[in-house]
């Protein structure tokens, strides 16, 4: 966790989805995202790499997401949407005094 974070750093706006999945016409659960809130954080790109997956070729890209405590618990099955990017959480830490939580994601870039 990064040690000095100001108010000013906090300076994207992002969106935080819960899923909550839903039954589809063949009753298969389906990936459902509600919006919990748009909050004020800090967002970093921590690196990037290419994976081949089957027939195509991806980027993934590592990001970390700074946000305050008082949004509320963030879950590895929640989603953070900035600008063009869907981050899946893996995972989240709040700070030890309970003031920020950092969360750290991934986000698929599809080339065809």
């Amino acid at each position: 966790m990064r040690d000095n974070i100001n108010a000013g750093d906090l300076r994207h706006r992002v969106t935080l989805g819960r899923n909550s999945p839903v039954r589809n016409s063949i009753g298969q659960l389906a990936p459902n995202y509600s919006t919990v809130g748009t909050y004020y954080a800090l967002v970093e790109c921590l690196g990037g790499a290419e994976v081949d997956n089957a027939t195509r070729r991806q980027g993934l890209l590592k990001w970390r997401v700074t946000l305050r405590a008082s949004s509320g618990p963030i879950n590895p099955t929640d989603r953070i949407t900035w600008k063009s990017a869907v981050i899946e959480v893996e995972s989240a830490t709040p700070d030890p005094f309970g003031i920020l939580i950092e969360v750290e994601g991934t986000s698929v870039l599809s080339q065809q």
